[in-house]
């Protein structure tokens, strides 16, 4: 059986998380022994979709015969792969071609009940699964140090430099003002943001006045390459996901593997990787998470990451690609 996991973003250099979810679940099918090609013109019986942007090839792929299995929910930081938008009341509503894919879908991936209660709360009919987004764990281990310090040196910073990473949507306004807020509050530590539009890469002149308002201890940056990202969350003393903003999912879980303490800014609509006080910490307020960060740094802070790690363990490549394979050959 020949599979395509399909998705084709206008910034496909970049690791942000669509392009990483399609490396993962390339990776799960070579872990179960199952092929994938690359080309739409490779006749695959199975076309696996990452994006309601994509919904516009469904019909030429039902011509050749493929079922279409698509992903949803696990890449919503990422513009070009998201399913929800915010509706008029500050909630999520599903974007109208993502529920236009999602019906027209032999299978939907989700990657939890929660998710799930939610698109039948739509009334959509669709069959559903649940399947995690994934975690390479071997990507985060064993590095040479010439490896793990390509962010210090891409970033111009010493190497002993204590920061908090997060990635994002550049358009997000909350999610930037929250950023901004919390280097205030924490000055001893660096942030670096590092993100997209909705449109691919964000412009550089709009990234640098960006740098020029903000506090000095942050620092917004493009999207960067793969190398410089895996160094960047590895190195990383803090990862930060604004929950409020998008559900916590893939990016979560890399910070798991990496064994990087997790934190959750916002009210969480959609339940995801992070558990409170288990394998992360999530605050509602700004100075509350800043708060703690502060106590982190000083070393006094429970860490979660022991259990953070198990969680991206029970997410592993080789437990995805057992699931993966039973639902694609439930199809054909």
């Amino acid at each position: 059986m020949k599979s395509l996991v399909y998705f084709k973003p206008s910034s496909s250099s970049v690791p942000f998380e669509g392009v990483r979810l399609r490396k993962n679940l390339k990776g799960a099918l070579e872990l179960s022994s199952l092929s994938w090609v690359d080309s739409i013109y490779a006749n695959p019986e199975v076309v696996h979709l990452l994006s309601p942007d994509d919904e516009s090839l469904v019909k030429s792929f039902r011509e050749e015969g493929a079922k279409i299995v698509v992903s949803a929910f696990s890449t919503e930081n990422d513009p070009e792969a998201r399913f929800l938008d915010k509706n008029t009341e500050g909630g999520f509503a599903l974007r109208k071609v993502a529920i236009k894919l999602l019906t027209e879908a032999d299978l939907v991936l989700v990657p939890n009940v929660f998710c799930e209660d939610f698109i039948r709360a739509q009334g959509l009919k669709c069959r559903l699964e649940i399947l995690s987004a994934g975690v390479n764990l071997s990507r985060f281990e064993g590095l040479e140090k010439t490896e793990k310090d390509v962010f210090f040196h891409y970033f111009r910073v010493p190497t002993t430099t204590q920061y908090a990473i997060s990635v994002g949507d550049f358009d997000d306004q909350e999610a930037k003002k929250a950023i901004e807020q919390l280097a205030f509050l924490v000055p001893n530590l660096r942030f670096f943001f590092l993100g997209i539009g909705k449109h691919g890469r964000y412009r550089s002149e709009a990234i640098a006045r960006l740098n020029k308002s903000c506090p000095s201890n942050l620092t917004y940056s493009d999207l960067v390459e793969d190398d410089v990202y895996r160094s960047a969350i590895v190195n990383a003393k803090a990862c930060i996901l604004f929950d409020g903003s998008h559900p916590d999912n893939l990016t979560a879980l890399e910070a798991m593997a990496a064994r990087v303490q997790v934190f959750t800014l916002g009210k969480v609509s959609f339940p995801g990787v992070v558990v409170d006080k288990v394998n992360g910490y999530s605050f509602l307020e700004v100075s509350e998470l800043a708060k703690s960060l502060q106590t982190h740094c000083l070393g006094k802070l429970k860490s979660t990451i022991i259990e953070g790690y198990k969680t991206a363990e029970a997410n592993s490549l080789q437990k995805v690609g057992e699931r993966l394979k039973a639902y694609y050959e439930s199809l054909v």
